[in-house]
């Protein structure tokens, strides 16, 4: 079985809290957790935004997962500002993403903490294609 080819979205991200402490939007690599600049004990929403390029060589048929190999609270996904619907395999997250990549993209995810003292994504964001 071909394995698919991998592209790991590592950043830049930008990272703003939605809910808790008022702190400045903050440029960050994943993967990533809260718990090193906001503390183990962080209670609130964060939200991650990056934008990319779609990848070349590709067509409409070609099989794409977004892939997000850890995930530490409750994420809300959105991909051009529609919201990807996911499986969650705990702590794994997946959405299908074939047909639906544009030129430029922009991709946001929106995690709550859930009581975790290392929050946030904390995996590695891939595309999975193929």
């Amino acid at each position: 079985m071909k394995q698919p080819h991998i592209i790991r979205l590592r950043g830049p991200w930008q990272r703003q809290l939605i809910e808790g402490p008022d702190l400045p939007v903050k440029t960050i690599t994943m993967p990533n957790s809260w718990a090193e600049d906001l503390g183990a004990d962080f209670v609130g929403a964060v939200e991650y935004q990056r934008f990319f390029n779609c990848p070349t060589g590709i067509d409409e048929a070609t099989s794409i997962q977004l892939a997000f190999t850890e995930i530490k609270g409750q994420a809300t996904i959105w991909l051009n500002s529609e919201q990807l619907p996911t499986t969650d395999i705990a702590p794994v997250v997946s959405c299908d993403v074939t047909g639906q990549l544009k030129r430029r993209n922009e991709l946001r995810v929106q995690i709550v903490a859930i009581g975790e003292p290392d929050g946030g994504m904390v995996g590695e964001v891939q595309l999975k294609i193929g």
